[in-house]
């Protein structure tokens, strides 16, 4: 009797053990299955992942070619720039100096390529012509617009540049004309729309007497070599090339031997210095008695120098294009 109530003990024992690790196993079957089941959504995500990065790769390798496209596209459009640039610089006039007049000038563009200009030549022997001008903003737009003004100005065989149409009429009535026919040709321009100011003015060497028209550009300073006395001409006017029937005004002036004739654009009095400061008028006024001891050549230098050492960079932030005019008598005087 003993004996049977001990197998049942062992039996009951067992059945408990086995029950419990019944149990186990089927813990751990379950455990098993849940660590299945997120390796198996991991392993997922993963590949999911991995598609995601292969696309992701794909539209980089896609982008880097676009951009190595925009690159090379970027570096030949620099390049035209720069050689633009260099044409634009190569048509500005070198120093002039001859017995009854000298000049020089100086240019510099916001970017490569810019709205100023300025340009200076004998028409005769007797008539000395020069202009400054400021096409309104800077870059490709305008630098278009100041070229084909030069070649207006420049061209014997245009309206404007020919002066052999105009040699019996009054050097007042000539730079009238000019300044007129060259407004209303860029007023109807299909394609340049764009406006200017500008300074156009004819000297006469026989008699020192400036003729002169000023559209809506910065007066002309002129420095009185006996007196060391500054002084500005002009009444401002319109800009060329915006009203079809805008009226301009010649303005005379008498030279005298050695007087010094300065010419700038706004981009001049307008540069700032790092706190914003603009150069203003009187810094540049200041510049010109400073170097009034100067030739034309070294002047230019001087007054650039001056716009340097305020912007304390070689951005000025706007073209920036001056002009420097000695008379030096009249031809009578200066050949001797």
């Amino acid at each position: 009797m003993a004996g049977a109530n001990q197998t049942t003990t062992d039996l009951g024992v067992i059945s408990r053990a086995y029950e419990r690790e019944k149990r186990r196993r089927k813990e751990a079957e379950s455990v098993l299955e849940a660590k299945s089941r997120e390796l198996f959504l991991s392993g997922e995500e993963i590949r999911k992942r991995n598609k995601d990065l292969l696309e992701a790769n794909h539209q980089l390798e896609q982008q880097a070619g676009v951009i190595k496209g925009l690159t090379s596209q970027y570096g030949d459009v620099t390049n035209e720039l720069q050689l633009a640039a260099t044409v634009q610089h190569d048509l500005l006039p070198p120093p002039l100096l001859i017995p009854s007049i000298h000049a020089a000038g100086k240019f510099r563009p916001a970017h490569y390529l810019a709205g100023d200009g300025y340009d200076y030549h004998l028409i005769n022997d007797h008539t000395f012509a020069f202009y400054v001008v400021d096409v309104a903003g800077h870059g490709i737009a305008s630098a278009l617009v100041s070229f084909a003004i030069q070649k207006h100005l420049n061209s014997k065989k245009s309206l404007y540049g020919n002066y052999e149409r105009r040699k019996e009429k009054p050097l007042d009535e000539a730079v009238l004309n000019t300044v007129t026919e060259l407004n209303t040709a860029f007023c109807f321009h299909e394609i340049f729309l764009q406006f200017f100011t500008m300074v156009y003015g004819l000297v006469d060497l026989r008699t020192g007497v400036l003729s002169f028209c000023q559209a809506g550009h910065p007066a002309p300073i002129i420095y009185d070599t006996a007196t060391g006395t500054l002084s500005e001409h002009g009444t401002g006017g319109f800009p060329a090339g915006m009203f079809v029937d805008s009226e301009f005004t010649v303005h005379q002036v008498q030279l005298k031997d050695n007087d010094r004739l300065v010419i700038y654009s706004d981009g001049v009095t307008d540069c700032e210095d790092a706190d914003g400061a603009e150069y203003g008028i009187d810094r540049f006024k200041q510049g010109i008695i400073e170097s009034s001891s100067l030739g034309v050549i070294d002047a230019t230098h001087h007054l650039e120098e001056g716009l340097l050492d305020w912007t304390g960079s070689d951005d000025f932030g706007d073209d920036v294009s001056l002009l420097v005019i000695d008379f030096k008598g009249t031809l009578e005087k200066g050949a001797k």
